[in-house]
């Protein structure tokens, strides 16, 4: 059975959540998860959203430095992480970011 379900409701309340508010709550993780139901909805953007805020969410020391990610999974550091994705980079956190373990 194949059901057709608009997500237009449910991705203008997450769009309105903030890492100040909901989104600071939620680890990068549970929101790459929570997001990815969203891309399989055609949201990709609600994805992003999501990922981003809860990353912003967490405390400097504990979040991924360098979370601009290309498809070939190489990642780059920028000095603005609120800047729109670099050509060919999507903003994806890491799900468990360990220090010593840099790919840029």
């Amino acid at each position: 059975m194949v059901t057709t379900t608009d997500p237009s409701a449910a991705a203008a309340v997450i769009l309105g959540w903030s890492s100040a508010d909901v989104l600071c709550t939620i680890t990068v993780g549970e929101a790459a998860r929570i997001g990815d139901l969203f891309v399989d909805l055609g949201r990709p953007d609600v994805r992003e959203h999501i990922v981003r805020e809860a990353w912003e969410g967490e405390e400097p020391t504990d979040r991924d430095p360098a979370p601009w990610v290309a498809v070939d999974g190489s990642r780059i550091g920028i000095d603005e992480p609120d800047a729109p994705a670099p050509t060919g980079y999507r903003f994806d956190a890491r799900l468990n970011w360990e220090e010593d373990t840099p790919t840029a």
